[in-house]
């Protein structure tokens, strides 16, 4: 399935791109508007609250959205769809022509299957919820019933799924795959773009009695073990952080002691999204020193600590500011500007000299929303940072030494 491996990869490099100066400016220019030009010094009034709401989000970011208008994974609106679920086995994926689909897209961004003509020469003439699409007939054995009519374990049912030629990222059966089956009340895919959340194929099945959404919570818990490949994991992980299950992190911590290191930066990631203490110093050590084979978890944890806030855990991520990497840097610079603590105003002092630009404009924006002074006196945004950075690092550092190292200068964490 074009799921959880496309999908966790592009969410991760959307959010460390999300993380960076330039793509947050929108959100401080907005102050920064409302103040007039910084470096005038014109005295304007002070917002009540800073407008970066972008780097409030959190890394459900791994949830939130992907490229493409791909809709975030949203669990209980998937629940909610879909009139079946049944948990099972994709036995056989068979293709058997193509064809024009024509989608019904919902306010959430899902979308179904509605209708299905003939196929077309190129594209044209289509409507905008029309796509020319392969076919494929999907065999699926069932284990057990969630949500709907109960289908016999040992069943095997049949639906259709389609693959784009061009256009949206909607999820692909493929065979061995096992799952949960979403389905509408005509036996259809209730989504295209999830039509399975995957699961572990050897984990016990709950009883036909317990409420949908609290067998999938289930589920998803008990499929973070050892053994589990790193694609369900992938999507489990991804599932437990749009539902806020905060019991993830009892099942991640054994796996960050994974012979296979892609699981054990999995775990990580989930770790430190859930802002869960025992990533700690492991986290640290494996972006630093990430394994050959796991570069691309290791950037997922990376990104993952910039967007933490428990100030408790500030001084576990200090050692990533010794990186000769800046972007390493910029994670952690990010992650203590999202905290507000005055314990960080040294170390964010001490950013204004970082040899990056982009993490000085971090350690300035800290400062201004750690002290209070998010005016346009202190604060801009990152385009007219750039037009005039040592105005504002120079004003930074004449208040560290003349004010701010008396009162913040021995809390450092």
């Amino acid at each position: 399935m074009r799921g959880p491996r496309v999908r966790m990869l592009t969410l991760v490099l959307l959010l460390c791109m999300a993380l960076s100066p330039s793509a947050i400016c929108v959100a401080d220019d907005a102050v920064a508007q409302s103040k007039g030009t910084c470096a005038t010094g014109a005295a304007t009034p002070e917002p009540s609250t800073p407008a970066n709401s972008a780097l409030a989000t959190p890394i459900g970011a791994l949830g939130g959205g992907g490229a493409g208008g791909q809709p975030g994974l949203r669990i209980a609106s998937l629940v909610a769809r879909a009139d079946t679920i049944v948990r099972g086995t994709v036995e056989s994926v068979a293709e058997v022509g193509d064809g024009v689909l024509t989608v019904a897209r919902g306010a959430d961004g899902y979308v179904s299957p509605v209708e299905l003509g003939e196929g077309v020469e190129g594209q044209g003439g289509l409507s905008p919820n029309s796509y020319p699409v392969t076919v494929c007939r999907v065999g699926f054995k069932v284990t057990a019933s969630v949500k709907g009519p109960v289908l016999p374990p040992g069943a095997t049912i049949t639906v259709e799924s389609y693959r784009p030629h061009l256009g949206p990222a909607w999820g692909l059966l493929e065979a061995g795959q096992h799952g949960l089956l979403l389905l509408d009340d005509n036996g259809a895919l209730a989504d295209l773009y999830y039509p399975l959340l995957p699961v572990a194929p050897d984990v016990p099945v709950m009883a036909g009695d317990v409420p949908p959404l609290d067998a999938i919570k289930e589920y998803l818990l008990l499929s973070m073990k050892p053994g589990v490949t790193e694609e369900t994991l992938a999507s489990c992980i991804e599932g437990a952080i749009d539902l806020h299950l905060q019991a993830a992190g009892d099942a991640l911590v054994p796996l960050t002691r994974d012979n296979d290191p892609k699981i054990v930066g999995r775990a990580l990631a989930g770790l430190v999204h859930f802002q869960d203490a025992r990533a700690f110093p492991e986290a640290v050590e494996f972006i630093l020193h990430p394994p050959q084979t796991a570069q691309v978890q290791a950037l997922m944890v990376m990104c993952s600590v910039g967007m933490l806030t428990d100030p408790e855990l500030a001084e576990a991520i200090i050692p990533l500011l010794s990186s000769a990497d800046a972007t390493c840097r910029r994670q952690a610079l990010s992650a203590l500007r999202h905290m507000k603590d005055p314990r960080n105003m040294p170390t964010l002092a001490a950013a204004l000299s970082d040899a990056d630009l982009e993490n000085r404009y971090i350690a300035v924006m800290g400062l201004a929303e750690t002290t209070g002074r998010w005016n346009a006196e202190w604060a801009t945004s990152w385009p007219k940072f750039q037009g005039n950075p040592s105005y504002y690092v120079d004003k930074w550092l004449n208040w560290w030494e003349g004010e701010g190292k008396a009162q913040y200068g021995s809390s450092a964490p």
